[in-house]
């Protein structure tokens, strides 16, 4: 079993670090509010004041923040980064969704100090996360990444090797695009059905029962029919990774027409107060006036 330093401790990190320790790993904790880490460490995790306390002697430091900017701090931040003090033997595996230039960057941040860096995105919301139904995009050195897979397997059922560092950045803000982008679409088509007097729950049976549907606009089709707000993927965190992706295709001169059209509703939705809601309340601006 590994010893792993576990940074980041939100929603989908706290899951991840206990399935970690479910699997017998030796794990020790931190985030940025401390009182996170409490519940973990009644399941036997040891709690550090900072990543850099928390990486010293670990074999494996992984990485699940919020954004840019968080991991940019809890890696090489000179006072409190995990770079400063890990074992050169040891591996740097960020999992946050992030910007396929900041991967870069740290993956050579990580081999200037002579750290080995995977990058390693998951797909899945938080009861994926629970029942060890992640899907991890690694991308790295690829003997570095099979390496890591007695790791994964504590909380994931796939893994796909994408190649180099920024490959599984951008395939997972194609993920989180494609996902976004058909919500946002069922958000409109609902609006349009229910303004022409069919309910909601006739409009979403009708649409599911479609060749046209695909199992995850289904999936929130029934959650919005059931006004389910809990999120496992707050629009805060959607309108972020589809502003991720409309800048990574503006770099690369491409078309970003619908990602770009979706970002605006689900920016209108965190404008209309509904940032931490699920991210089917994308929809409200379109239903809320309709339901019964």
């Amino acid at each position: 079993m590994s010893r792993i330093a576990f940074i980041g401790l939100g929603a989908m990190g706290s899951r991840m670090a206990t399935r970690l320790l479910q699997a017998g790993h030796q794990v020790t904790v931190t985030n940025r509010t401390l009182t996170a880490a409490e519940p973990l460490s009644q399941l036997g995790a040891s709690i550090a004041s900072s990543p850099a306390e928390a990486a010293r002697d670990a074999d494996v430091v992984i990485a699940m923040v919020r954004d840019d900017e968080a991991s940019r701090s809890i890696w090489t931040n000179s006072d409190h980064g995990a770079l400063s003090t890990m074992n050169r033997s040891a591996i740097a595996v960020d999992m946050s969704t992030l910007t396929p230039e900041w991967t870069r960057e740290l993956n050579v941040a990580c081999h200037a100090v002579g750290i080995s860096f995977v990058e390693a995105p998951v797909v899945g919301t938080r009861p994926h996360a629970e029942n060890g139904a992640l899907t991890v995009l690694a991308a790295g050195g690829q003997e570095v990444v099979e390496g890591l897979e007695s790791i994964f397997s504590a909380f994931s059922s796939t893994t796909h090797f994408m190649g180099d560092v920024g490959s599984a950045a951008v395939t997972k803000l194609a993920v989180n695009s494609m996902f976004a982008i058909q919500v946002a679409a069922l958000s409109d088509v609902l609006g349009m059905m229910g303004r022409s007097g069919i309910s909601l729950e006739k409009s979403a049976d009708v649409l599911s029962s479609m060749a046209t549907a695909s199992p995850a606009a289904n999936f929130i089709a029934g959650r919005i029919t059931a006004g389910v707000r809990d999120p496992n993927f707050p629009v805060e965190l959607v309108a972020k990774d589809l502003d991720y992706a409309a800048k990574t295709v503006e770099r690369q001169g491409g078309s970003n027409d619908q990602i770009q059209a979706a970002l605006r509703a689900f920016e209108a939705a965190l404008d209309s107060g509904f940032g931490g809601e699920d991210i089917g309340s994308v929809s409200r601006m379109n239903l809320d006036g309709l339901r019964s």
